[in-house]
Formats: structure tokens, C-alpha cells, sequence
């Protein structure tokens, strides 16, 4: 049969409280400049939570953010998927903490995915493929990093990329493609063996 349409509505994000810039960074490099860095990355900062925050908090606030601009709620929603690489807990999943920091009462389908730096596009995968059988859902996607506590200050090839964050994508079903900017077809995913690391980031 044809594939339903699926759209995104609305995307939101949440940062660290504080940035580091190139010039911070290279500071541990000295055979190294902030231009070299930003060359290399096109990055020329990224945020670092601050006290307190983690990666839950970074995803409850921008889910929030994203509820509040939709006037939806937590029970609006019929799927939470959250990418991350960088939980908290082993169990319960990062998605079911989020549940329970916004609404304690709220039941929808809600897991984890690790997929690194690709999980964003395997999440939309899946909800692409919740929308195909439940084309009147709402998907919450939601990605969520906590990588500065793992990174070895020395490691240029780490240190220089990674940083804290979060984002909430609101991905509908055919039946509410009113208002959705974006049209999503499936994402062709695939993985490469990779045995020797080539670019690791070791859980402490």
C-alpha cells in the first residue's frame, strides 16, 4: 500500500547553561589555534551544563517548551522515543524519566534509542513507523546529550566536538498534517562495523 505522509510540526531545544569557545579549548592545545578548530569543526562554541543539569532536565525543558507553544499536554501524546547515548540510569529509560518530570500521571508508549551521533535520524525512523499504523498520533522525539562529564580534556579529537543539550520534535500522523512545515519520508538508516573506535567516548 502507499506510505502515509507524516510531517514535523514543531522542533524545540534546551542548552547548557554556560558556552566554550574555541579559544577556552585551544588553550589545552597549544600546537593548536581557535581558528584551527573552527576549520576543522565549523564549530566556534558549544554549551556545557551547569550545576544540576542533566541529561533528563536539558529533555524535560525542551519538551516543555514545545508543549507550551502547541497548548498540548503530555496526554496529547501517544509515543515518546528519546535518543541518547548518555543516560543517566540504565533503567528506567531516559524517555520514562521525562514522563514522570512532566506529568507523574501521563502513560504513552516511551523507550530509548543509542544510536551516537546518528539516534536523531534512527528515532524519526521509528516514528515514522509508529505514524504509518496510528496516522491521527502525535510522536514525541526527543535527543538529549550529557557528554561533557566523559570527555578527556586532552583528547582533541573529543574535547573540540562534543557539548550538552537537547531537542523535542513533534512528528504527527496523516490525519494532523495541518500546520506541519516539514514533510517526512522514512530515513534510509545504516550502520558500519567499526571494531578499532575511531571516534570513542568511554562510559566512566
Amino acid at each position: 500500500r502507499t506510505a502515509l505522509q507524516v510531517g514535523i510540526k514543531h522542533i524545540s531545544q534546551s542548552c547548557g547553561a554556560t558556552q566554550v569557545g574555541n579559544a577556552e579549548l585551544a588553550g589545552n592545545f597549544p600546537e593548536r589555534s581557535p581558528e584551527d578548530i573552527i576549520k576543522s569543526t565549523g564549530i566556534a562554541s558549544r554549551p556545557r551544563a551547569g550545576e544540576g543539569q542533566t541529561a533528563v532536565s536539558l529533555a524535560v525543558q525542551a519538551c516543555r517548551q514545545l508543549l507550551q507553544s502547541e497548548g498540548l499536554h503530555l496526554g496529547d501524546i501517544d509515543t515518546l522515543i528519546c535518543a541518547t547515548g548518555t543516560p543517566g540510569l540504565i533503567t528506567p529509560s531516559t524517555a520514562c524519566q521525562v514522563l514522570a518530570a512532566i506529568d507523574p500521571q501521563a502513560q504513552c508508549a516511551a523507550y530509548d534509542i543509542n544510536a551516537a551521533c546518528s539516534g536523531y535520524l534512527y528515532a524519526l525512523g521509528s516514528a515514522y513507523d509508529v505514524l504509518q499504523s496510528r496516522p491521527d498520533a502525535r510522536v514525541l522525539v526527543v535527543t538529549t546529550e550529557l557528554l561533557s562529564p566523559l570527555l578527556d580534556p586532552e583528547d582533541y579529537t573529543t574535547a573540540i566536538l562534543f557539548g550538552d543539550a537537547a531537542t523535542a520534535t513533534l512528528v504527527c500522523g496523516e490525519a494532523r498534517l495541518d500546520g506541519c512545515g516539514y514533510r517526512l519520508q522514512r530515513p534510509l538508516l545504516s550502520g558500519q562495523a567499526d571494531a578499532d573506535g575511531i571516534l570513542r567516548v568511554p562510559h566512566r
